[in-house]
């Protein structure tokens, strides 16, 4: 592929390591031209044209491909709010452990807000109003869309990725969504854990230190989400003296 030419959209996505629905990264390859170049035409290839202040190319994993604000903005057009708002979380994540060879975030806060900020083009209210709910420290879709659905419900957002101590400063969890002043912690109970025996005791000893330090600790099945989430955290967050 010459010079003129990257892996743009749904293709870009997927080189970017980016959560989409399943199926989606099936279909044929994205491929966005430069202004005056031509555009790609093949059996297979969706030709794009790349065009606005907008637009960035960046090289990864030796792969000319637009960079995260631009494939973020093209997939407006496709995704559904939900969606857009878990990608937008696995570009900015800021996660504790860093990987060394895939450094994040992958595009700074800042930058991201004031890129789709300044967007003027077409899906540009809808990707604002995603924006306005993407997150730094969401480390899969399920928590964002866990996440979104207990705010959508009229509960207060919780905090993502929070450390959690003890009353003896001692660090006893990361939680995935944190309500710390009513002591309630929220996450998926993940099936690869309990096929992992380290993990699976490592998961139980942690469930008894915040038992011991008095949090509520709700554990969401994959299958239950939201029709258990929701009532359960307002319950816990009820019984904590939050009215909500």
């Amino acid at each position: 592929m010459s010079a003129d030419h990257c892996f743009s959209h749904v293709t870009a996505a997927v080189i970017w390591g980016c959560p989409l629905p399943v199926g989606m990264d099936d279909g044929p390859v994205h491929v966005a031209s430069r202004a005056g170049a031509s555009r790609v035409r093949m059996r297979g290839v969706v030709g794009h044209e790349l065009s606005g202040a907008h637009v960035r190319v960046v090289r990864r994993e030796g792969m000319l491909v637009t960079d995260p604000v631009t494939t973020w903005l093209q997939l407006a057009g496709v995704l559904d709010h939900r969606w857009l708002v878990a990608v937008g979380d696995h570009f900015i994540l800021d996660p504790i452990v860093q990987v060394l060879d895939d450094p994040r975030p992958y595009v700074g806060v800042d930058e991201f807000a004031r890129r789709v900020g300044e967007f003027a083009g077409r899906h540009g209210r809808f990707a604002r109003a995603a924006l306005e709910r993407v997150r730094p420290r969401v480390e899969s879709p399920r928590e964002t869309f866990l996440r979104l659905e207990l705010v959508d419900a009229g509960l207060p957002e919780p905090l993502t990725n929070h450390p959690i101590y003890d009353s003896f400063g001692r660090r006893i969890a990361i939680g995935d969504l944190v309500y710390p002043n009513e002591k309630v912690l929220v996450e998926y109970d993940g099936q690869q854990h309990r096929t992992d025996s380290r993990q699976y005791q490592r998961d139980i000893e942690r469930h008894d230190d915040l038992l011991a330090d008095r949090w509520t600790h709700i554990r969401i099945g994959k299958d239950s989400a939201p029709r258990v989430a929701v009532p359960r955290t307002r319950a816990a967050l009820r019984a904590a003296g939050l009215e909500v």
